[in-house]
């Protein structure tokens, strides 16, 4: 098994009511595998998180080892490796 800290950010920290899960994904699976597990053990997340389609939300920002999902090479079928932090940030506004 592979295990990944995941860290909740702002609104998503308040929703879930913690801070912090440490998840177990097996070998090989990527950081929408772990999206998906996470919701798994924090179903109140759900709606906040996918779509109408059940896929990921735009909006939801995940960020690999400090590094936003979005610029790596694989995007969010980048496979784990054990240790990982994986940083959830709901969209920001304010002006």
């Amino acid at each position: 098994m592979v295990q990944v800290e995941a860290h909740l950010f702002a609104t998503f920290k308040a929703i879930a009511g913690k801070n912090k899960i440490i998840l177990e994904v097996l070998p090989g699976q990527t950081i929408e595998d772990a999206c998906f597990a996470l919701l798994t053990s924090l179903p109140m997340l759900r709606s906040h998180w996918l779509d109408m389609n059940g896929q990921l939300q735009q909006y939801v920002h995940v960020y690999l080892n400090q590094s936003d999902s979005a610029t790596l090479p694989n995007g969010m079928l980048t496979e784990l490796q054990d240790g990982d932090i994986l940083d959830f940030i709901p969209p920001v506004a304010g002006g």
